[in-house]
């Protein structure tokens, strides 16, 4: 009679780990410097290192010049030359290299050039990073609830599912309701209720047995994974557009001082 919105299975653990390495990966991505990463999975599972010189070489240059671009977030530079190249503009535009390095795509290192960014572009990024804000908010409180969000297979009706009660879902359902155990005695009828009769007759029939509990404890430990699984995903974007609003404010600092605005 019910389907519960998320489901238990052996499998979210698995997907949870998987899920945080994933994400760590696209954060060194994002920064340009994921052969690191790739690096260290390397050595972690073979210490050795290349037998051919001339390849060992091109590893350990390519390597300090990721960690390079990792730690002064110039991902635009792709050669050591680059790098040279980059550190001599911003010492003759008296800006720092990781003040360049922070305005990320509007810095031109080929032309070496700063271009102006949009308000536009700005303000979408801004009401994206709330937006992702808010749902990063519910999935902590889904995690944290005591109660489970349940859809009633025939009525289509999302509620929330209690010990001994059913409630309302307030995004879903028009007017609040509530469906205890103690309303189902005394000629309860239903009388208000979104619910069609047999799914109200099951509730009461099987609120507060042992299935029952099993069943809402189930639920519960999967809303919890569920909101856990969420949360990471919603604070990884939420990294993303913070790092997009801080090259964002940096370019346009960078642009007006370049250009004597």
């Amino acid at each position: 009679m019910i389907e519960i919105a998320v489901d238990l299975n052996g499998r979210v653990l698995v997907s949870f780990y998987f899920t945080v390495d994933f994400l760590g990966y696209l954060i060194f991505k994002l920064k340009g410097a994921h052969f690191v990463l790739m690096d260290y999975l390397w050595s972690f599972f073979n210490k050795e290192n290349y037998y051919h010189g001339f390849l060992e070489k091109e590893r350990r240059d390519n390597l300090d010049l990721e960690r390079f671009k990792l730690m002064f977030g110039v991902r635009g530079v792709q050669s050591i030359e680059s790098v040279q190249r980059a550190v001599r503009w911003s010492k003759r535009l008296s800006v720092s290299l990781r003040e360049l390095g922070k305005a990320g795509k509007w810095v031109d290192w080929d032309r070496q050039e700063v271009k102006e960014p949009t308000k536009s572009y700005g303000g979408g990024v801004f009401g994206a990073a709330l937006l992702v804000l808010m749902l990063l908010i519910i999935s902590v409180g889904f995690s944290l609830s005591s109660r489970v969000l349940v859809q009633f297979k025939e009525s289509k009706v999302w509620a929330w599912q209690g010990e001994d009660y059913f409630s309302a879902f307030a995004l879903t359902n028009k007017k609040d309701w509530v469906l205890r155990k103690k309303d189902c005695f005394g000629g309860f009828k239903g009388a208000g209720l979104p619910l069609k009769s047999d799914e109200i007759d099951y509730m009461c029939m099987n609120m507060g047995s042992e299935s029952y509990l099993k069943s809402f404890r189930s639920g519960i430990t999967a809303q919890k994974y569920f909101g856990i699984f969420s949360f990471f995903v919603f604070l990884y974007f939420l990294i993303v557009f913070k790092i997009e609003l801080s090259s964002f404010s940096t370019a346009s600092r960078i642009y007006k001082l370049v250009n004597k605005q």
